[in-house]
């Protein structure tokens, strides 16, 4: 990559994300958190990655160490802008439809636990966790939700919008999972509103399948999407190397949750 130039610091919740630019272009450098390396299985990203790479869904890195997480990849030019939903539902579609690769199947209930016993969570936080997921199984859509190769973290960060179309970048987590993570993850973390929603699970649905089916399970799953990042966030305030105080945004994401959970009426 020749001598590096300039540096720049990007955007990121918890990884020390650079822009280099050197005298034969510009790449994104990634040094993971120290938080990230106790639930990140970097063999199992690395396939994921390239099995998504493989179908245009992502950048393949130019370097990748597994033992640490240390990323060198080509920088993409983006728009700026956010997918539409159509385009990001179409490229679920796809990702979820992969055969090969994501080896790896996370089971939800099990991570959601691995989660409340790893952070550092007040009691008052730990019991109002436990007691909506509890309630959450009273659900029946979400727990029959198909297993596929999913992201598990669309966020608008992650989805870069380039002439050539949407590319999914940060696989940390990524694994086999039931799709409507994906589907309700992106919903939410992309703000979409019902018409938006509606658009999104149009494009992403396929054959003769009811899209009614699928908005039955995104609309369970926002629940266990948004217990799992008020999680994150709590875990990541015992990291030193992170600067942002999360506690605010953890406690708002664990209110969503229990109003999703209230307004499915179980």
């Amino acid at each position: 990559m020749g001598e590096v130039e300039h540096c720049n610091r990007l955007n990121s919740l918890s990884n020390s994300v650079f822009e280099l630019v050197s005298s034969k272009g510009k790449y994104v450098l990634r040094l993971p958190s120290s938080y990230a390396q106790t639930l990140v299985d970097r063999h199992a990203e690395l396939t994921n990655l390239t099995a998504a790479a493989s179908d245009g869904l992502t950048v393949q890195p130019l370097y990748f160490e597994p033992e640490t997480g240390v990323m060198l990849s080509p920088f993409v030019e983006v728009s700026g802008q956010t997918p539409e939903p159509k385009q990001l539902g179409a490229v679920l579609a796809r990702l979820h439809s992969l055969q090969s690769g994501f080896e790896i199947n996370r089971d939800l209930a099990g991570w959601v636990y691995r989660l409340l016993e790893a952070e550092k969570l007040s009691r008052l936080q730990r019991n109002r966790v436990a007691a909506t997921f509890e309630s959450l199984k009273g659900a029946e859509h979400w727990r029959e939700s198909r297993i596929v190769p999913c992201h598990w973290d669309v966020t608008a960060d992650n989805c870069l919008v380039t002439e050539n179309g949407v590319l999914l970048i940060d696989w940390e987590y990524s694994a086999k999972g039931p799709r409507a993570w994906d589907l309700a993850y992106a919903s939410l973390e992309l703000g979409y509103s019902a018409e938006q929603e509606a658009e999104f699970i149009a494009a992403y649905a396929v054959g003769s399948e009811k899209q009614s089916n699928i908005s039955d399970e995104v609309a369970e799953m926002k629940v266990s999407c948004d217990l799992v990042s008020a999680l994150w966030a709590f875990g990541q305030q015992t990291d030193p190397a992170l600067n942002q105080d999360l506690k605010e945004f953890g406690q708002t994401r664990l209110e969503r949750a229990e109003r999703h959970l209230d307004a499915l009426n179980l």
